[in-house]
């Protein structure tokens, strides 16, 4: 009950300074208040992820700023591509099972 009287009283307080601020507005800050209610919706990523800088198959480095291009590129920095050979002997017998795997229950 606290955390919703909580959040509450921060979305009371986020709208009455939004309508402090609208209200305080006059004729040479009225375009900064356009911008912010024309601008279309976003979830800010681009906002918060910079432009990234990217080397090529050739050395040559190249700059990402769209999101899609930053999320391959983070994918690849961070996930390596599995390798042609992963080691495994396809042929491998596994020893027998010591017990029958029973999902965990409450009960």
């Amino acid at each position: 009950m606290a955390h919703n009287t909580y959040v509450q009283h921060v979305e009371d307080a986020r709208q009455q300074h939004w309508e402090d601020w609208i209200e305080s507005t006059d004729q040479f800050s009225m375009w900064i208040v356009n911008k912010f209610v024309t601008a279309s919706p976003s979830d800010g990523g681009s906002a918060r992820i910079p432009t990234l800088k990217v080397k090529t198959g050739d050395d040559e480095v190249r700059e990402v700023a769209d999101n899609t291009g930053k999320s391959r590129a983070l994918y690849n920095s961070f996930f390596y591509p599995p390798p042609d050979d992963p080691g495994i002997d396809p042929n491998y017998i596994y020893p027998p099972l010591k017990f029958q795997f029973h999902i965990i229950s409450d009960e």
